[in-house]
């Protein structure tokens, strides 16, 4: 069984573009740290910072909208 990725979509596409392309090269990209900062000509420290506070706010969000769902709670448990 999977997660719901539209929920995650659709949080993601609340969220300012730097946030959502950050995440978004982090997992559908699949780039790391350092190519992601190159890319978006950013220093790898604030890359890093902003996509782990970006998790978090997408963990928060997802659990305020959760109503027993479960396949909402499979996305938390895959975005600790």
């Amino acid at each position: 069984e999977g997660f719901d990725v539209n929920a995650i979509l659709k949080i993601l596409d609340t969220l300012s573009e730097d946030k959502q392309e950050i995440v978004k090269l982090r997992f559908w990209g699949d780039l790391k740290f350092s190519e992601i900062a190159e890319k978006l000509n950013k220093n790898e420290a604030a890359i890093k910072k902003m996509f782990y506070r970006t998790i978090e706010e997408l963990k928060n969000k997802l659990t305020i909208e959760e109503k027993d769902d479960t396949q909402l709670q499979k996305a938390i448990e895959m975005l600790k």
